[in-house]
């Protein structure tokens, strides 16, 4: 195409003052090309404006759910570590509340007079000792269910706001 836009006015001219004549004939064609180059930098200067600002807003949306997945994960995790320690203390309680049933059982028997003082100072110091293990675990229980509720009902939050 450059060869040919070299040959053709020395076909069609040739001589050299006229060719400068032919070649000037264009450049107004030039200068409609350029303006017309300027016109489509422009023009993909402002979709690109607009393609990175819907990317930022998409990019925005991406973080925002990520942000909503990781705090339901930590959530589900304190959730379920609420649960172990529930499933994992209640066995515990049931157990203390048997053995005090038993040590109450016990409690004519030790206290009648034919026992030694020591005999009932040791049963004394049993009941006191699952009673105090008792009164913890159902403290911690209490505290876990609590805690849980309020978990739950953030989980419930959010996933009204999802």
């Amino acid at each position: 195409m450059w060869l040919l836009a070299w040959i053709a006015p020395l076909y069609f001219e040739p001589l050299p003052e006229r060719r400068g004549q032919f070649g000037d004939m264009f450049g107004s064609i030039n200068a409609l090309f350029s303006g017309l180059a300027l016109a489509g930098v422009v023009c993909a200067l402002l979709v690109q404006s607009r393609e990175i600002r819907e990317q930022k807003r998409d990019q925005q949306i991406t973080q925002a759910t990520l942000q909503k997945q990781a705090d339901a994960l930590l959530l589900a995790a304190r959730i379920q570590a609420l649960t172990n320690f529930i499933e994992r203390d209640e066995p515990q309680l049931i157990v203390n509340e048997k053995a005090f049933q038993e040590l109450q059982k016990q409690s004519g028997r030790i206290h009648s007079s034919e026992q030694p003082q020591q005999a009932r100072d040791v049963y004394n110091g049993n009941v006191k000792l699952v009673r105090t293990k008792n009164d913890t675990l159902r403290a911690r229980l209490d505290k876990h269910r609590s805690r849980l509720e309020e978990l739950y009902a953030q989980a419930e939050q959010l996933s009204d706001g999802a």
